[in-house]
């Protein structure tokens, strides 16, 4: 990415934003100690900051991409042939929660160009550093539009789709429109164990 990365325009609030209707199954790979609904307003992460108006819930559009939003940055770092976990520290203690979203949450989908276009971003802008895309993240939770979240791509997964759903107090009261549900420890899931066979990432 050249220069700068784009910030949210001085007219921001002003403009149409396209709206974009999600929902059905999605997942986190989630510590089993955090609680089901573990809305994020940490500084660290890509869309969160303790001083953005909503903390942050999320979720991505499938397991094996949750898995990678969550151990992608280490298992980066370590050596081509050489990528390892340790099952009783890094995984022994994941479990996999499952998000039914019903009914249709309404997001900003950077994935789309025209999506883009209206907001006066381009492609670059939420790959930026997290400085950069918190700050869309503020401007997009209070445009007038009090749209759900976001829908973007991985970094870590091959641009598969995730979301950041906004945690306005109206949509964390209501329990029934994300509702989560525990499932099998990544030890357990024969599917996952397979997979990370075929990635060749060895468990110590």
């Amino acid at each position: 990415m050249r220069g700068n990365p784009r910030l949210p325009p001085d007219d921001f609030q002003s403009r149409i934003l396209p709206i974009t209707r999600v929902g059905g199954i999605f997942y986190r790979c989630a510590h089993a100690k955090r609680p089901l609904l573990d809305w994020d307003a940490r500084e660290t992460s890509r869309f969160s900051h303790p001083t953005l108006p909503f903390p942050v819930l999320y979720l991505a559009a499938g397991k094996f991409t949750a898995f990678w939003e969550c151990f992608g940055d280490e298992l980066n770092d370590q050596p081509q042939g050489e990528k390892a976990l340790s099952a009783s520290h890094a995984l022994s203690s994941r479990r996999w929660i499952r998000f039914s979203v019903s009914p249709l949450l309404r997001v900003a989908d950077v994935n789309d160009a025209g999506t883009l276009r209206a907001m006066g971003a381009d492609g670059g802008s939420f790959l930026a550093d997290y400085k950069s895309t918190q700050r869309w993240a503020e401007a997009l939770m209070q445009h007038p539009t009090k749209l759900d979240g976001i829908r973007y791509r991985s970094r870590l997964d091959n641009d598969q789709n995730c979301l950041a759903v906004f945690g306005r107090p109206q949509l964390r009261r209501a329990r029934k429109r994300l509702q989560p549900e525990r499932e099998a420890s990544l030890l357990h899931d024969v599917e996952f164990l397979l997979f990370l066979a075929e990635q060749d990432i060895a468990l110590l």
